[in-house]
C-alpha cells in the first residue's frame, strides 16, 4: 500500500502537516511529528520512501532534519538510510547529530562498515554528548 493510499487527503497535505508539527514550540509535539514521519516512511512505497527521506534530509529547517533523524530510529528499512544518516551526523545542529547517531545504532546491523565510517567521523565532534554516543557505538562495533 502506498503512503498516498493510507493517509487522509493527499500525501502533500500530510507532509505539510508533519512539517508544521515538526516546527512546533512544544518538544512533545515535535517528537510526535517524528513518530508521524516514521509512520509515513513505513507506509510509503520504496520510491516515495526515498523521496520523503531525501526531501527531509535536505530541508533548510533544523527541526525538520531533527524529526527525520528521530524518525530513522524506527527499524523501517530505507534504501538510502546510510547516506542520509551520514549527512545528518555532520549537521550543524548538535541535536540533529546526536539523533542521527541514535538512529545509526538502530541500523548498525544493516551495513556495519558504512555505519562505522559515520561513527568514526563523530568521535571528535565538538559536542561532548555526541562524542560519547560516537565512542559508545565505536566500542560496540569493535565487539
Amino acid at each position: 500500500m502506498a503512503m498516498s493510499d493510507s493517509w487522509p487527503g493527499s500525501m502533500t497535505q500530510a507532509a505539510e502537516e508533519l512539517r508544521r508539527l515538526a516546527r512546533d514550540v512544544s518538544d512533545q509535539v515535535r517528537v510526535s511529528a517524528a513518530v508521524g514521519l516514521a509512520r509515513a516512511i513505513e507506509r510509503a512505497n520504496a520510491p516515495e520512501r526515498i523521496d520523503l527521506v531525501c526531501t527531509w534530509a535536505l530541508s533548510p529547517d533544523t527541526d525538520e532534519r531533527l524529526a527525520l533523524a528521530r524518525a530513522l530510529t524506527w527499524s523501517t528499512p530505507v534504501f538510502v538510510a546510510d547516506l542520509v544518516l551520514e549527512q545528518l551526523a555532520e549537521d550543524e545542529s548538535t541535536p540533529v547529530r546526536a539523533a542521527a547517531l541514535v538512529a545509526v545504532a538502530k541500523h548498525f546491523h544493516e551495513d556495519s562498515s558504512a555505519y562505522v565510517r559515520i561513527v568514526s567521523k563523530c568521535i571528535d565532534d565538538p559536542d561532548a554528548n555526541v562524542q560519547r554516543l560516537a565512542r559508545a557505538l565505536f566500542q560496540r562495533a569493535r565487539g
